[in-house]
């Protein structure tokens, strides 16, 4: 990563996605899918992937015309992608039931119901009509035929292609986060400000940093100018 704030830890089913994101001021809450103030976001689950050293890179990022992002179609990364049931790309239509969005390769279209999370930066409580035609997010979509989208993420304004990583939890400690990639170790700073939400196959819920634990594969979305960043 070039840049040097870290957003959110999101982790999915047996792999996760590790998403830093700075000065979010709120996420859902476990039981209203609303947001404590204050908070960036993260997402936990409790099965490790062992033997597991993703690249350090991904492929995704935004269009020309600034219609989203999507990663691309090689690399283990977008399989990984892939497999968690995740989409990237720019808001379309969105209202209280339904969610289409554009993606690089093609357009997605969600069911939205009373269980999806919503996460926006600076809003408590959000929900589908704080979103808006053109904002970039990351999209979980449920494991069945009803494509319903678990999680709602809006993506930071300054999403570069070089802001996505995947890794592996290496150690826990209090205050940070050590992860291994292909090109070497990074260490990810967390804080009262770190939010963890799980999922489950057809769930989002708000977890905690105990979630996180050695072997969980991860995908960071943030920003560090050098080997250490900020959750």
């Amino acid at each position: 990563m070039k840049n040097n704030l870290v957003r959110a830890v999101l982790l999915i089913g047996s792999l996760a996605i590790a998403w830093m994101v700075s000065a979010c001021s709120a996420l859902p809450t476990t039981s209203a899918q609303s947001a404590p103030n204050a908070a960036p976001t993260a997402i936990a689950t409790a099965t490790p992937v062992a033997n597991t050293t993703p690249d350090a890179r991904a492929n995704a990022q935004p269009n020309a015309r600034g219609n989203g992002a999507q990663p691309g179609k090689g690399g283990k990364q977008n399989e990984a992608l892939a497999r968690l049931g995740v989409e990237i790309g720019a808001v379309n239509q969105i209202s209280a039931d339904s969610l289409a969005i554009k993606t690089r390769a093609d357009a997605q279209t969600f069911a939205l119901n009373s269980n999806t999370l919503y996460v926006l930066p600076g809003k408590a409580a959000a929900q589908a009509r704080d979103f808006k035609t053109g904002d970039r997010v990351l999209v979980k979509k449920s494991d069945d035929a009803a494509n319903t989208a678990l999680l709602v993420l809006q993506m930071p304004a300054n999403f570069s292609p070089d802001s996505l990583m995947l890794a592996q939890v290496d150690s826990v400690a209090s205050g940070s986060l050590a992860l291994k990639t292909k090109a070497g170790s990074q260490t990810l700073t967390t804080n009262a400000n770190t939010v963890v939400v799980e999922l489950t196959a057809q769930q989002a819920k708000l977890g905690t940093l105990s979630d996180l634990t050695s072997g969980v594969v991860v995908i960071a979305l943030g920003s560090s100018k050098d080997a250490n960043a900020t959750a």
